[in-house]
C-alpha cells in the first residue's frame, strides 16, 4: 500500500490476509513517480490522495461505519440501537467511505414508513427501530458524489 512524503512514495506490499490479532512484518520500497507529478500539476486526487488513482479496489481500506443509518434520526429508544451520532453527509464530510447499511420494510412498526434504514433484531416482535427513509439517505450520497466526483464510495446492505 503505498503512501508518498514530498514526491517520493513508499510502496509496502502486504501479501498476506490479516485479521483481529495477526500481525505481519513486510519491506517498504521507496521510489520517485512522475505519476505522482503529473497528477499534482492536474490537481488530481483519487478519495483524497494521487497515490490511489493507480490502486485496485481491493488494494484500499476504507474508513467505514456500523449501522451507517442510525444517524439519520433520532429513533424511539436511543441508547438501544442507535449506533451513529451523525447524519450520512456527516459522516461522509468526516471522511467515512464504507456505510453498512441496514435496511427494512415496514409500515406495521412504530416510526417506519417503507424501505428504511435502522437496527435492530426481530422486527417480527418490534424488537427493531427505523431511522430514516432508504430514498433521502441515497439522495444525500448522490447529491455529496455530485460535488465530491473524484470520492468512491461503498455500500453494503444488510
Amino acid at each position: 500500500y503505498p503512501w508518498s512524503f514530498k514526491l517520493t512514495v513508499y510502496s509496502c506490499e502486504i501479501g498476506v490476509r490479516l485479521d483481529h490479532g495477526a500481525y505481519h512484518d513486510t519491506e517498504c520500497v521507496l521510489f520517485n513517480s512522475s505519476d505522482v507529478r503529473v497528477n499534482i500539476s492536474l490537481g488530481f486526487e483519487c478519495n483524497g490522495r494521487y497515490e490511489f488513482c493507480w490502486l485496485r479496489f481491493d488494494q484500499i481500506m476504507f474508513p467505514g461505519t456500523h449501522n451507517s443509518g442510525t444517524g439519520q434520526k433520532e429513533g424511539m429508544a436511543r441508547c438501544a440501537s442507535k449506533n451513529q451520532d451523525m447524519d450520512i453527509v456527516e459522516q461522509l464530510e468526516f471522511g467515512i467511505r464504507f456505510f453498512d447499511l441496514d435496511v427494512i420494510y415496514s409500515k406495521s412498526l412504530v416510526g417506519c414508513s417503507g424501505l428504511e434504514t435502522g437496527h435492530g433484531s426481530h422486527p417480527d416482535i418490534s424488537l427493531y427501530q427505523c431511522y430514516g427513509g432508504m430514498v433521502v439517505l441515497l439522495r444525500q450520497i448522490a447529491q455529496w458524489l455530485d460535488r465530491h466526483a473524484t470520492e468512491v464510495v461503498v455500500l453494503h446492505f444488510g
